[in-house]
């Protein structure tokens, strides 16, 4: 390792690889075992703790006082990471060229993807579970003026996705569970131009998003403004005032388009019956572009997709609260029903009463999960990638 790797107490477990001109520098250390480390990677800190498995690629700057790095997380070229105290939690991934910093404090949760580009500067900056920032030719941009003040903080909810939106965080901005960002959109929490001693406004105030929202294409939410939970904001919106829950909001200036008790719309257990049915149909039909043999066969509520990929068969079965067992139980089955089941470690079970999950995941369950996740039904367990369809993969092999 040489006079490039110093610290004063600690351990480097076996298994960890150094690349050529690597750099690290801390007061304790620990790095576990099958981590990798690049070349021009360098690494700054009093307490630094890389977990099991972790990978570190080259070029890569980080810098705080306390940094933990856990298992599986991968961290790719040319990514900068500076924080007084730093945690990225297991099986998260920050791509190529991103620069991070959070003066106090940084927290990435587990499961996340922070794609390529990406610009955060703030004060604080805490992001939940299976986060992931899409990978656009605009980066995601996380700060903007004011981002050293000491308001400006940012605490992002679990399982929230943004595209290339831009979040200013001159003041606090709090954005709850499963959220989603459209492309462009956007949340300012600070507005001023012409002196406030000659009459002219100045606005600075904190942005707070509830649960559950989805803020569409190039909606712009102003500062002071609170968005309840379930509510919908529509394409282009100028949102300058505070909604409560349970709103479709759209316009400039935004207003209440539609509200409870039309939103959301009520449904009977039938009616879920028979929209999962439909869903199912359209599936078997995207599945024939993508896997082999593919058959679709009913049974009264039951629905069954049979097909093949990669040499193993397998079925998917549809069934409210699966009565009916006369299905192939030798084949590996993903079920999707209304009730809790027990299922065998081989198979996958989603329970749409809830969007709960057991069993194990593989390339069909990423596939058909990535496919209901187009219709609001999210199931979060591994990082799931959509089977290529059969001529991208005939391509790729030519």
């Amino acid at each position: 390792m040489g006079d490039a790797i110093q610290y004063e107490t600690g351990e480097i477990e076996e298994g960890v690889s150094f690349g050529a001109n690597s750099k690290i520098k801390a007061r304790k250390v620990l790095i576990r075992k099958d981590c990798s480390i690049g070349e021009n990677v360098e690494i700054y800190a009093d307490n630094l703790l890389v977990d099991e498995g972790a990978k570190i690629e080259h070029g890569v700057v980080i810098k705080g006082k306390n940094v933990h790095i856990s298992k599986n997380v991968k961290i790719t070229q040319q990514t900068s990471v500076f924080s007084l105290d730093i945690y990225i939690d297991e099986n998260t991934r920050i791509d190529d060229n991103a620069t991070i910093i959070a003066y106090e404090k940084l927290r990435v949760g587990k499961n996340s993807i922070v794609r390529r580009n990406v610009r955060f500067k703030a004060r604080s900056i805490e992001i939940g579970d299976f986060f992931y920032s899409d990978d656009n030719p605009t980066p995601l941009i996380i700060g903007g003026g004011g981002s050293d003040r000491p308001t400006a903080r940012i605490k992002i909810g679990s399982r929230c996705v943004m595209h290339d939106s831009y979040v200013n965080v001159c003041m606090p901005v709090e954005i709850g569970n499963n959220v989603g960002f459209s492309p462009g959109s956007a949340i300012i929490t600070h507005g001023f131009w012409d002196s406030v001693i000659e009459g002219y406004s100045s606005k600075f105030a904190p942005v707070i998003i509830g649960n559950n929202v989805i803020i569409g294409y190039r909606a712009i939410i102003l500062p002071g403004v609170n968005i309840g939970d379930y509510c919908s904001i529509g394409a282009g919106a100028v949102v300058t005032k505070s909604f409560p829950s349970y709103c479709v909001i759209g316009g400039v200036p935004a207003k209440v388009i539609k509200t409870q008790p039309d939103y959301p719309e009520k449904l009977t257990f039938e009616d879920k019956i028979k929209i999962m049915k439909d869903l199912i149909d359209e599936y078997a039909e995207l599945l024939e572009d993508r896997v082999e043999n593919v058959t679709l066969t009913k049974k009264d509520d039951t629905s069954i997709i049979a097909g093949e990929y990669l040499s193993k068969k397998f079925q998917i079965i549809f069934s409210p609260y699966l009565k009916d067992r006369s299905f192939d139980q030798n084949l590996r089955t993903i079920f999707l029903t209304f009730e809790s089941i027990q299922v065998s470690h081989r198979n996958f079970l989603i329970n749409l009463s809830d969007y709960s999950w057991s069993g194990t995941d593989d390339e069909i369950t990423d596939d058909l999960r990535d496919f209901l996740r187009h219709y609001g039904i999210r199931i979060f367990s591994r990082h799931f990638h959509s089977i290529p369809p059969k001529s991208k993969r005939e391509l790729l092999d030519t």
